[in-house]
């Protein structure tokens, strides 16, 4: 279980997290949600130490994450998918997943099979260069790199950003089965309203810096919304 407790950021002056407390369930996906700029990436780089909060705690389980780097994050079970996937381009499908087994606890030094089982493209093209694939291929290579790393909890920043409808269709059953089977603790950042209703259990919703909403996603209702999620 991840939890988070009143946790504060700021950017030098400027305040962009308040108060932020929100638990996610083991087995289950949440959706982070709202506007552009009301703090959602913000608050998946304070969980995964690429920012570093004033105040608040972040912890899986009892295991305290707050104070520990951005790799030991990783070692503690924290697997980062980030907005707009960040491969590497000049490396293959396959030194790219294999930078992820560094983070598991057990010493693998190969890529497990399961992976490309859930990515059959990637098997396919795993002598490729990561440049060399396409936008819906390259946030296939990204999520496979996380999960090279064994994680407990996998973050996911904007994983539907750019892509081709059959590609967020794959990724959302892939999502769900991980959940299901593996009782991982999911974590999205996303503004498709349609996906996050099909695939997630849990919400939140955040405006200016804070958290206004929650709950179950079929809770999600037409006037959250309207107030919180509508342009």
């Amino acid at each position: 279980m991840l939890v988070i407790e009143s946790l504060n950021f700021s950017y030098g002056h400027v305040q962009t997290l308040y108060d932020i407390s929100m638990v996610m369930r083991p087995g289950s996906i949440t959706a982070i949600m709202g506007r552009n700029g009301v703090g959602k990436t913000t608050l998946i780089r304070n969980i995964a130490g690429l920012a570093r909060c004033q105040s608040g705690n972040i912890r899986i389980g009892e295991t305290e994450l707050t104070s520990l780097p951005p790799h030991a994050r990783a070692r503690k079970g924290i697997g980062l998918v980030p907005q707009g996937r960040q491969i590497f381009p000049k490396l293959t499908v396959e030194e790219n997943i294999q930078i992820g087994l560094q983070a598991r606890k057990d010493t693998i030094k190969k890529v497990p099979e399961e992976i490309y089982e859930m990515f059959p493209i990637l098997a396919q093209f795993r002598s490729r260069y990561g440049g060399d694939l396409s936008g819906g291929q390259q946030q296939q290579l990204a999520i496979a790199r996380a999960l090279a790393g064994d994680p407990q909890v996998l973050l996911l920043d904007e994983p539907t950003e750019g892509i081709q409808p059959n590609i967020i269709q794959s990724i959302g059953g892939i999502l769900q089965q991980l959940a299901r089977t593996k009782s991982m603790t999911i974590v999205l950042v996303e503004q498709y309203l349609d996906f996050v209703k099909k695939i997630t259990n849990y919400f939140y919703v955040l405006n200016r810096g804070r958290v206004v909403a929650g709950g179950e996603t079929k809770d999600l209702s037409e006037e959250i919304i309207s107030l919180h999620l509508k342009v």
